[in-house]
Parts: C-alpha cells; structure tokens; sequence
C-alpha cells in the first residue's frame, strides 16, 4: 500500500562553466545542499534536460583579437567577416566576444593564413 508520493522539480544551474551551483526546487530558490539531498534520497530520478553551453572568448580577448586585427592592416569592418570566412559562415558575424574557444582557434588559424605577420603582434 503506497500512502503518498511525493514528486519535486530539482534544476541545478550555474552561469559559467567554472561557476558556482544554483539550486532550485519546484521553481523556487533553495540551499544547494537541499536540493542534492533530495536528489540523493529519491527512488527515482528522471534526467530531463542537460544542457552544457560551451565557454566563450569574452570581450577582453575578442578586443585583443580586434586590435591585432588592426595592426596587420585589416580595416576594423572587415573584422567580422574574415572571422565568419574562417568559420565557413554566410554571414559576417555580430561579435568576437562570443566565440568558443575552437572558433577562435580557427580564426586566428585563418587570421595568421592570411596576414602571417599577425604573429608578430601577438607576442
């Protein structure tokens, strides 16, 4: 005989890869310690939804790519589409900033194919 049962929603998420954990339980905020608690007594746990956005470059990198960029003689509207030609894109991209690590590669991969001394303002 089952006399109750009782379900909950625990969502952990953080903002950045490396960050802190956040905890919520049935839409509310809790303790992180509550919600893996929870999750560590269930009978059951139902994995809905894993989502691992990948870490982008950020500002301070896509600037210093900008300003490289710059100094090989590549006109600063120009910046944007050699990026997305090095990444096989259609169109020119909307910024630097959000990138990937492996984006970012290939474009300076594609940057240093084209203007070899690009190098030689990264150092």
């Amino acid at each position: 005989m089952v006399v109750e049962v009782a379900r909950a929603t625990v969502t952990l998420s953080r903002v950045e890869l490396s960050g802190a954990l956040s905890a919520t339980v049935n839409g509310l905020a809790v303790e992180l310690e509550r919600a893996v608690s929870l999750l560590r007594n269930a009978d059951t746990v139902t994995v809905m939804d894993e989502t691992l956005a990948p870490q982008i470059i950020g500002k301070a990198r896509a600037a210093r790519l900008h300003s490289i960029m710059g100094r090989v003689g590549l006109p600063s509207f120009q910046h944007y589409g050699l990026a997305a030609a090095a990444l096989c894109e259609p169109f020119p991209l909307d910024s630097l900033a959000s990138l990937t690590e492996q984006e970012a590669r290939r474009v300076w991969a594609h940057l240093c194919r084209c203007y070899p001394s690009a190098r030689q303002h990264a150092a």
